[in-house]
Order: C-alpha cells, then structure tokens, then sequence
C-alpha cells in the first residue's frame, strides 16, 4: 500500500508541527489492517433506526464488494476511523469559527430563544473560544486579531 487509506480532515496544515495525535480504527478486516496497534476488534455498530442509505455494494459488516449484492442486506456495522489532530493551525480554524459566530444576530433566530441562549451567553461562548485559539499559538509573533 503506497499510501494511507485515509483523508485528514482535521485543521492540522501539512508539515505543521503536531502537539498531539490519536488514531481508533475499527471494523477493518484482518486482511487490510496496516497496523492492530489502535485496532479495536469490531466495527461501529449500528442502531435498528439507524438510517439504510448504503449502496448495494456494502455487505451487512460495511465491507465494500467489487459485485453489487443480490438482496437488499441491512448493514448492521461500518468500519470507522477516527483521528484526532491538534496543531498550531487549529488557531486559525478557532479564529475564523469566532469571527463566523460573531456575525450571528441573536436576536433575529427564534431557534436561540427557543434554546434558552442569552446573548450575554453567546459572548462568553466566543470569548472562551478565542481564549482556547491563543493556546494553540505557537510563537508570540503570530497573527492575532485579540
């Protein structure tokens, strides 16, 4: 396998520095595991309400096959992956989640109202949210907009 079966997804830039990583696989068949170090023995389960979306090539363990399947098989499993990432450029993603939500009108959507938010909470919220985006500065000099 000339590389991982895997996207990141997370805020983590290419050559960035890490702070700190932590993989969970599960559900993959013996014969595609690259490491057991994070393996846990069996996949995700899902719930009978769960919602049957999957294509007629997953079998009922979520293993993808070549030939669609026959019958239409209730996929009680999927495997999963998980990674969780934690770098320098999390700030940034922080950041522009702050400036995102500052731009919200609280006062215009019934559904914080109906939740119970108080603007004065929504506040609070943001600044806890830009206190957490300083931590993950990594020189003094960076671009701040605090």
């Amino acid at each position: 396998m000339t590389s991982p079966p895997w996207r990141s997804l997370s805020a983590c830039a290419d050559g960035a520095p890490l702070f700190s990583q932590s993989v969970v696989l599960r559900g993959v068949p013996r014969r595609q595991q690259i490491s057991v170090s994070h393996l846990l023995g069996t996949p995700c389960m899902l719930g009978p309400t769960f919602p049957q979306f999957f294509s007629r090539y997953i079998t009922k363990d979520g293993v993808t096959e070549e030939e669609p399947l026959t019958d239409s098989t209730v996929v009680g499993g999927v495997p999963v992956m998980a990674a969780l990432h934690s770098s320098s450029a999390l700030q940034l993603s922080l950041r522009s989640l702050c400036d995102e939500v500052t731009k919200m009108d609280v006062k215009r959507s019934a559904n914080f109202s109906t939740a119970g938010i108080e603007e004065e909470e929504l506040k609070e919220a943001i600044d806890e949210l830009r206190s957490l985006a300083r931590c993950y500065q990594m020189y003094e000099g960076e671009d701040s907009d605090d």
